[in-house]
Protein backbone atom coordinates (compact mmCIF):
# COMPACT_ATOMS: atom_id res chain seq x y z
CA UNK A 1 0.00 0.00 0.00
CA UNK A 2 2.75 2.49 0.86
CA UNK A 3 4.38 1.73 -2.65
CA UNK A 4 0.84 2.14 -4.26
CA UNK A 5 0.79 5.69 -2.65
CA UNK A 6 4.21 7.06 -3.53
CA UNK A 7 3.12 5.24 -7.26
CA UNK A 8 -0.25 6.98 -7.33
CA UNK A 9 1.23 10.46 -5.41
CA UNK A 10 -1.82 9.48 -2.98
CA UNK A 11 -0.98 10.73 0.53
CA UNK A 12 -3.95 8.60 1.72
CA UNK A 13 -2.63 5.36 0.47
CA UNK A 14 1.14 5.82 1.86
CA UNK A 15 -0.51 7.11 5.27
CA UNK A 16 -2.76 4.20 5.48
CA UNK A 17 0.31 1.31 4.35
CA UNK A 18 2.07 3.01 7.05
CA UNK A 19 -0.60 2.76 9.89
CA UNK A 20 -1.44 -0.90 8.59
CA UNK A 21 2.06 -2.38 9.43
CA UNK A 22 2.07 -0.68 13.10
CA UNK A 23 5.50 0.11 13.33
CA UNK A 24 7.10 0.90 16.71
CA UNK A 25 6.87 3.92 18.23
CA UNK A 26 11.24 4.84 17.92
CA UNK A 27 10.34 4.04 14.48
CA UNK A 28 7.50 6.66 13.92
CA UNK A 29 9.80 9.15 15.70
CA UNK A 30 12.73 8.66 13.69
CA UNK A 31 10.66 9.17 10.62
CA UNK A 32 9.12 12.32 11.73
CA UNK A 33 12.45 13.57 13.01
CA UNK A 34 13.87 13.01 9.33
CA UNK A 35 10.57 14.66 8.28
CA UNK A 36 11.17 17.37 10.45
CA UNK A 37 14.93 18.13 8.82
CA UNK A 38 14.12 17.87 5.81
CA UNK A 39 10.61 19.97 6.26
CA UNK A 40 13.40 22.54 6.63
CA UNK A 41 14.47 22.71 3.53
CA UNK A 42 11.09 22.57 1.89
CA UNK A 43 7.97 24.17 4.05
CA UNK A 44 9.76 25.52 7.26
CA UNK A 45 6.50 26.46 9.04
CA UNK A 46 5.36 22.81 8.78
CA UNK A 47 9.01 21.40 9.68
CA UNK A 48 8.96 23.92 12.68
CA UNK A 49 5.15 22.20 13.78
CA UNK A 50 6.57 18.86 13.64
CA UNK A 51 9.39 19.91 15.91
CA UNK A 52 7.11 20.80 17.98
CA UNK A 53 5.19 17.74 18.10
CA UNK A 54 8.24 16.26 19.02
CA UNK A 55 8.94 17.52 21.37
CA UNK A 56 5.75 17.59 23.31
CA UNK A 57 5.91 13.84 22.76
CA UNK A 58 9.60 13.17 24.33
CA UNK A 59 8.77 16.32 26.97
CA UNK A 60 4.97 13.98 27.90
CA UNK A 61 7.44 10.99 28.44
CA UNK A 62 9.68 12.46 30.34
CA UNK A 63 7.09 14.11 32.32
CA UNK A 64 5.20 10.83 33.04
CA UNK A 65 8.62 9.22 33.83
CA UNK A 66 9.07 11.75 36.69
CA UNK A 67 5.54 11.72 37.98
CA UNK A 68 5.65 8.05 38.25
CA UNK A 69 8.68 8.57 40.40
CA UNK A 70 11.03 5.56 38.18
CA UNK A 71 13.97 4.69 39.73
CA UNK A 72 17.34 6.62 38.76
CA UNK A 73 18.20 3.24 36.41
CA UNK A 74 15.51 4.14 33.93
CA UNK A 75 17.17 7.88 33.82
CA UNK A 76 20.40 6.84 33.23
CA UNK A 77 19.00 3.93 30.61
CA UNK A 78 17.14 7.11 28.26
CA UNK A 79 20.58 8.38 27.44
CA UNK A 80 21.20 5.15 26.06
CA UNK A 81 17.75 5.33 23.04
CA UNK A 82 19.19 7.43 20.44
CA UNK A 83 21.61 4.63 20.10
CA UNK A 84 18.92 1.74 20.25
CA UNK A 85 16.81 3.62 17.85
CA UNK A 86 19.78 3.67 15.17
CA UNK A 87 20.89 -0.24 15.65
CA UNK A 88 17.04 -0.75 15.34
CA UNK A 89 16.54 0.49 12.31
CA UNK A 90 19.74 -0.96 11.49
CA UNK A 91 18.77 -3.92 12.00
CA UNK A 92 15.70 -3.47 10.19
CA UNK A 93 17.43 -2.89 6.70
CA UNK A 94 19.32 -5.83 7.43
CA UNK A 95 16.36 -8.58 8.28
CA UNK A 96 15.54 -9.39 4.77
CA UNK A 97 12.73 -11.68 3.67
CA UNK A 98 11.20 -13.00 7.31
CA UNK A 99 10.02 -15.73 5.05
CA UNK A 100 13.08 -17.31 4.76
CA UNK A 101 14.51 -16.23 7.86
CA UNK A 102 12.40 -16.93 10.73
CA UNK A 103 12.02 -20.40 11.65
CA UNK A 104 8.47 -21.83 12.71
CA UNK A 105 8.40 -24.35 15.60
CA UNK A 106 7.79 -27.74 14.91
CA UNK A 107 4.14 -29.09 16.53
CA UNK A 108 4.77 -32.66 17.09
CA UNK A 109 2.48 -33.56 19.83
CA UNK A 110 -1.67 -32.22 20.97
CA UNK A 111 -1.75 -31.07 24.82
CA UNK A 112 -4.84 -30.21 26.69
CA UNK A 113 -5.31 -27.14 28.79
CA UNK A 114 -4.87 -29.64 31.96
CA UNK A 115 -1.85 -30.97 30.74
CA UNK A 116 -0.20 -27.62 30.19
CA UNK A 117 -1.09 -26.30 33.89
CA UNK A 118 -0.17 -29.76 35.64
CA UNK A 119 -3.65 -30.69 36.11
CA UNK A 120 -3.41 -34.30 35.35
CA UNK A 121 -6.20 -36.17 36.83
CA UNK A 122 -5.22 -39.92 35.34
Amino acid sequence: MILKGLRNCSFNQGFFGIITIAPPLFILLFLSFVTAVLGFFILPQMAIAIAISIFIFAATILWTLKLSKVPSAIWKALWGMPLFVWKQILALFKMGNPDKNFKHSEHTRDLTIDEVLGNDSK
